[in-house]
């Protein structure tokens, strides 16, 4: 059996293969996006911020009436982020079938890993077993295995 682990973030994946629980990790690619690093005063993707601003609509009664901005700012970090999330779900479908691997885990923030799966084929989310909820990408190899967890070989 072969599990492919991915890890992420919204600038960086690394794709390795595991055969067992013991098995060393086989790196299988990395794939890095400089338009992640291109904007240089936005704030981190998933931060709060608050896009909500107000307009002034009215004068009524001598005052001035005040009505809440609709919509939102352009996100640029978070499209990025989507279409990074993409650009790994495509390498994870063609890696499928050239490659073929049985087993899926995705390892990534809370914030990415829900665009990731998203982002995914059927076919791929139909392997994916586990997901841990952390960003690792900045980890050694050694790291990224302690977090694969066992249930993904069972």
């Amino acid at each position: 059996m072969r599990v492919r682990v991915i890890v992420a973030d919204q600038s960086e994946a690394r794709f390795y293969d595991l055969t067992g629980v013991d098995a060393q990790l086989q790196p299988a690619g990395r794939i890095v996006d400089p338009e992640a690093h291109a904007h240089g005063r936005e704030p981190e993707f998933g931060a709060e911020r608050s896009t909500r601003g107000y307009d002034r609509t009215a004068v009524v009664d001598s005052r001035v009436a005040f009505a809440p901005r609709s919509g939102g700012e352009p996100r640029p970090r978070r499209d990025a982020a989507m279409r990074f999330a993409r650009q790994i779900a495509a390498e994870l479908d063609a890696s499928l079938r050239r490659d073929g691997f049985d087993r899926t885990v995705l390892m990534a923030g809370p914030a990415f890993i829900g665009l990731l799966r998203s982002a995914m084929s059927a076919p791929v989310r139909a392997t994916l077993v586990e997901e841990v909820r952390k960003d690792l990408v900045h980890e050694d190899d050694s790291t990224v295995h302690a977090f694969v967890p066992p249930e993904a070989f069972q």
